[in-house]
């Protein structure tokens, strides 16, 4: 790796551009993006922790989740506070102990053995074939994954000998690989941490790549494959978008259209790295197959994914809710995680959270001026009201949409206030 250093007096600057980079990758409009997947549970135990004041026992909507480390909540709290940063180090058993003492439950280290060890021999969940990751490992690294034919070429003819750099991060890739391959429980995101040492390899090859002066014809037919898979791509979405358009309509909403076109176009611009590569212009080559993707990562990142967000019809929901039931009772009934709907919502937890059919209906009874959120139709079904008013409902056509529902007053009146 030093020689590679003494190459590049400027290697400073080069990576404090990477850094700005990738910085407006990750940080612009992150607060206009939706929560997604797991995200609404580390999310309300974070905002849970900061109304509460109880750092010790994670919760959601009040009820304790021990599921994973304590520390990775104290994170996202500290990392949510203006003018703050991460620098604390979680000592591993101090919340452990804490959590016995304070409610005398073991719950909390039943449940890391379980995550950590159970599932590892005994899966109870996330169950997939052994070869899972040998595929999914392209998936997890693309689009550079393009590029392995190049880096194997590299590493086989004089990577791995010669540098020492290589030859940890080339250990440090494979031990993970081998690791979460060899674990009965598999997930996508299991494998991430493979992608700092990939990372790590393919920088330092394509930098050794750019320092020479001339390459073989093998590794300019290796470069040239990503910048062909790019081009094709580009020609083929193009092709498809001009002249079958009925193909996308079916499957992709219309707001989705431009956005395929920029694709195509990011797809072309590293498409161009075929005629640099041509001519042995390899560092022209990588600024264009570069460039494209960091377009292409751009327009996911910080177009799409927000917009995305302002079609989610839980958000909007979420905010009549807070609106209209101001100085009310609000509940919900429905059985299922609802981590994503409290974290919308302004209630100070815990929120009524009624799970049969009775109670439910008793809630809104004895509660004037009470208000139940129901998931679906069918649970609405499932309270068998005979009367009732439908404030309103999400704004989704899924049949398991959110509805707003209370009960008309004695006197005539819809009940809201």
């Amino acid at each position: 790796m030093s020689n590679t250093t003494q190459r590049y007096p400027h290697s400073l600057i080069h990576i404090v551009i990477l850094l700005i980079l990738g910085g407006s990758l990750l940080f612009i409009n992150l607060g206009n993006r939706p929560l997604g997947g797991s995200e609404g549970r580390w999310g309300e135990i974070a905002k849970e922790m900061l109304i509460t004041h109880d750092w010790i026992v994670p919760k959601i909507n009040a009820i304790p989740y021990r599921d994973k480390p304590i520390g990775s909540y104290w994170l996202i709290v500290l990392a949510s506070l203006p003018g703050h940063q991460v620098t604390g180090v979680d000592l591993f058993l101090v919340p452990f102990i804490l959590d016995y003492q304070l409610t005398h439950s073991d719950m909390s280290l039943y449940l890391l053995f379980k995550e950590n060890i159970i599932r590892f021999f005994h899966p109870f969940d996330h169950k997939e074939p052994f070869y899972f990751y040998f595929y999914y490992v392209f998936i997890t690294l693309s689009p550079w994954t393009l590029l392995l034919p190049f880096l194997i070429w590299t590493l086989k003819k004089n990577g791995i000998r010669n540098d020492e750099g290589v030859t940890f991060f080339s250990l440090w890739f494979v031990v993970i690989f081998v690791f979460f391959t060899l674990s009965g429980s598999k997930r996508g995101y299991y494998i991430l941490p493979i992608a700092a040492p990939f990372s790590a390899i393919l920088g330092f090859t394509i930098a050794q790549t750019l320092s020479l002066k001339s390459h073989p014809k093998t590794e300019v037919l290796l470069w040239l494959l990503p910048g062909c898979v790019s081009l094709l791509s580009g020609i083929v979405l193009l092709f498809l978008l001009l002249l079958q358009p009925k193909l996308f309509i079916t499957y992709a909403p219309a707001w989705t259209f431009p956005y395929l076109y920029l694709l195509s176009v990011c797809l072309f611009i590293a498409g161009a790295s075929i005629i640099a590569t041509l001519k042995q212009k390899f560092t022209r080559a990588f600024i264009f197959f570069s460039s494209g993707f960091f377009l292409l990562l751009g327009t996911i990142f910080v177009l799409l994914s927000p917009a995305s967000g302002k079609r989610n019809t839980l958000i909007p929901f979420c905010k009549k809710v807070n609106l209209l039931t101001k100085n009310s009772r609000i509940g919900v009934f429905h059985s299922a995680d609802q981590s994503n709907l409290y974290f919308y919502l302004n209630e100070h937890p815990p929120l009524a959270c009624l799970y049969e059919p009775r109670l439910a209906k008793e809630f809104l009874s004895f509660h004037r001026n009470s208000y139940l959120i129901v998931k679906g139709k069918d649970d609405l079904a499932r309270l068998e009201l005979s009367r009732h008013k439908i404030v309103f409902k999400e704004e989704n056509k899924d049949s398991k949409a959110f509805y707003l529902i209370t009960l008309p007053l004695e006197d005539g009146s819809d009940g809201t206030p």
